[in-house]
């Protein structure tokens, strides 16, 4: 089998994408006599491969250009997946988070009901719950997130619970003017 390649129609001039297969033909006493070419056109399946590479492309920018926090948590709350807006946000690489339980940066008088809002998470497959909570930066100061989660661990694209933050840190110190 041939790797995918280009070709133009010579009736209508239509660009596509064909695979071939060439196999021997023998004759009766097994001798090879020819070649059996089969020609596939595989045009539809690498559209929908290209608009797939596309689309996760598209998607990928997106996440990583977003200046909300996203986070994957495990069942157990261990972070998977951690966006590239932790850095600018709190200070944190991603590599501090992956692995572990963001628990331990959360302010300790607000741990109790992150806890609560993760476990009512859970509960429900699809079901998305909303908190606000104080978060340690690396520079050691606190700063006020508001955190939606999602429970898509039973979805099998993402087997885990999604959490999008917002720091309203300066929103909050606004209010308390």
């Amino acid at each position: 089998v041939t790797p995918d390649y280009r070709y133009r129609s010579p009736f209508n001039q239509a660009e596509g994408w064909a695979q071939s297969r060439v196999e021997p033909f023998h004759d009766v006493n097994g001798a090879v006599v020819g070649v059996i070419s089969h020609v596939y056109d595989v045009t539809a399946r690498r559209r929908v491969a290209e608009a797939t590479e596309r689309s996760e492309s598209q998607f990928r920018t997106i996440i990583e250009s977003a200046s909300d926090v996203v986070l994957i948590l495990d069942a157990s709350g261990i972070a998977r997946y951690a966006s590239p807006a932790l850095t600018p946000a709190l200070g944190w690489k991603t590599a501090d988070v992956l692995g572990q339980s963001p628990i331990e940066r959360i302010h300790p008088e607000d741990r109790g009901v992150v806890e609560e809002m993760f476990r009512a998470t859970l509960a429900h497959a699809g079901t998305t719950h909303r908190v606000q909570y104080r978060v340690r930066h690396v520079d050691g100061s606190w700063r006020t997130l508001v955190s939606t989660a999602r429970n898509l661990l039973d979805d099998p694209s993402v087997t885990g619970v999604v959490v999008n933050s917002r720091d309203v840190t300066e929103w909050v110190d606004l209010q308390a003017r």
